[in-house]
């Protein structure tokens, strides 16, 4: 029994020596067999967290550290940003304070859990500004394009309003507290609204007031005059137009208060009937109208010192209020044009623009006969653009249907970005042109620049009718291709 038990104990360690020589001598050969290294652990690449710079006004801070701070960036359209500052955070404050309303440019790591801040500095910011006013555009949107008067500003998410109770359209008073941002590359100074506020019809300016009537009696002393049936006041500056005596025809132009009228100007009107009719605008020259009116008679129209309500234009339908001074002849006080014309068709060239895609607002030289008129147009989601060949970048010439909100304020229903500059046709008298025929003529007021290119067909002097073809360029003059003589 025992010599069983021994040669089974002997049996159990041959086979355990057996297998650790096989498992030993296969260690060796996968050490000493070239190509079969044991693959290395994999270590995944560091990637850094994406960083970002924006600019803008700090909205909330805190002192604590971690805290979170948010920042209403330049960027249009605007939106707050929210993000972590930690005791890492390199503050560098350039003399100032952090505190909300400061323009700051914050460097920012975007992580899983948020944006954090690496650096924060304080920079100038620009002072704001106050206009008051009546609306005279309001953009449902945000961001939108409002104008009080003709100063247009964009409204944002972060844009405080307050309304009184009030409805935001045009004609309600307005005021406004607006921040100039800096201009990007290329782009327009933009103004932010960082408040916006209407103002009950109690406490706007009063309304404004005309009159014209005689004046009955004068209290120089007090400043108080009676015109017809109304209490007119002047202040010691008050502007006054030729000497005025009692029994005089004036015509006075201020703000109605509960009394009267307070004066801001008065002209003394010569005697004449006072005369309103409707005509058509057939000739504009300067402060001088021709006015078409019925029955078929040629009105002089000036309106140098005329309230004009309306873009006039030859073929516009107009009212006419004023005093006749002689026949046919008339001192124009208030013109209504017709708002059947305010829908127009014009070229002009980019500017600048501020923009989402093409929504926004767009500075555009309009070409209007041989000047150019820096205006603003309004681009939004119902504008038809169409940019075909063209590029719709600065300096792309336009073809533009839009309607005048107001005298540098179009609202666009459609614009054609066009490949090239418009061609233009001039018909006119020589008034103008250089000794040597190379350089710039005068035609009809245009400014036509003619170069060795030019084909001149005859001998156009001053004093001749000629052609002139050739394409438009940034000045609104037209470089000449044919010059054709019509008549010496």
């Amino acid at each position: 029994m025992r010599q069983k038990r021994t040669a089974l104990v002997v049996l159990v360690f041959v086979v355990a020596l057996g297998l650790g020589l096989v498992a030993g001598t296969r260690w060796l050969a996968s050490r000493s067999a070239p190509g079969t290294a044991a693959p290395l652990p994999v270590v995944e690449p560091v990637v850094p967290d994406p960083t970002k710079t924006v600019e803008g006004t700090l909205r909330s801070i805190s002192d604590a550290r971690p805290s979170q701070w948010t920042l209403d960036p330049q960027t249009y359209p605007a939106s707050t940003i929210a993000f972590e500052v930690t005791a890492d955070t390199e503050i560098i404050t350039n003399g100032a304070r952090p505190a909300v309303g400061l323009w700051a440019r914050v460097e920012l790591v975007s992580r899983p859990e948020g944006l954090r801040a690496r650096t924060i500095e304080l920079q100038p910011a620009p002072a704001p500004v106050t206009v008051e006013g009546p609306l005279t555009l309001v953009s449902s949107g945000r961001p939108g394009v409002w104008v009080i008067r003709n100063y247009p500003f964009v409204v944002d998410g972060a844009t405080h309003l307050v309304t009184h109770g009030l409805t935001p359209e045009p004609g309600a008073w307005a005021r406004a507290e607006l921040v100039k941002l800096p201009a990007e590359a290329g782009g327009l100074a933009r103004r932010r609204a960082l408040a916006v506020e209407l103002i009950s019809a109690a406490a706007q300016p009063g309304p404004a007031a005309e009159l014209v009537d005689r004046v009955r009696w004068m209290d120089p002393g007090a400043g108080l005059w009676q015109v017809g049936d109304t209490e007119v006041a002047l202040g010691t500056g008050t502007p006054i137009t030729g000497p005025v005596a009692v029994g005089d025809v004036v015509w006075v132009r201020g703000q109605r208060t509960s009394s009267g009228v307070q004066a801001s100007s008065v002209v003394r009107l010569p005697e004449g009937a006072e005369v309103y009719f409707e005509g058509v605008v057939r000739g504009i020259s300067g402060d001088r109208w021709q006015v078409s009116a019925l029955p078929a008679r040629q009105v002089s129209v000036d309106v140098a010192n005329a309230v004009v309500e309306g873009q006039p234009r030859v073929g516009s339908t107009v009212r006419v209020y004023g005093i006749e001074t002689e026949p046919g002849a008339v001192r124009g006080l208030r013109l209504w044009v017709s708002q059947q014309d305010a829908r127009q068709e014009w070229v002009g060239w980019l500017q600048s623009m501020e923009a989402v895609g093409a929504v926004g607002l767009w500075r555009v030289g309009r070409v209007v006969g041989p000047t150019l008129q820096p205006v603003f147009l309004v681009v939004d989601g119902e504008t038809v653009v169409e940019a075909g060949q063209g590029s719709l970048v600065p300096q792309a010439w336009l073809q533009v249907v839009a309607r005048q909100e107001s005298k540098t304020l179009f609202r666009a229903e459609r614009v054609v970005v066009l490949p090239r500059a418009p061609k233009q046709t001039v018909q006119g008298v020589v008034q103008t042109r250089p000794e040597a025929g190379i350089g710039e003529w005068r035609v009809e007021g245009y400014r036509v620049v003619v170069t060795a290119e030019t084909a001149i067909v005859g001998n156009p002097g001053v004093g001749s009718l000629v052609r002139v073809s050739g394409q438009l360029d940034y000045t609104a003059a037209v470089q000449a291709q044919v010059m054709e003589t019509l008549v010496r």
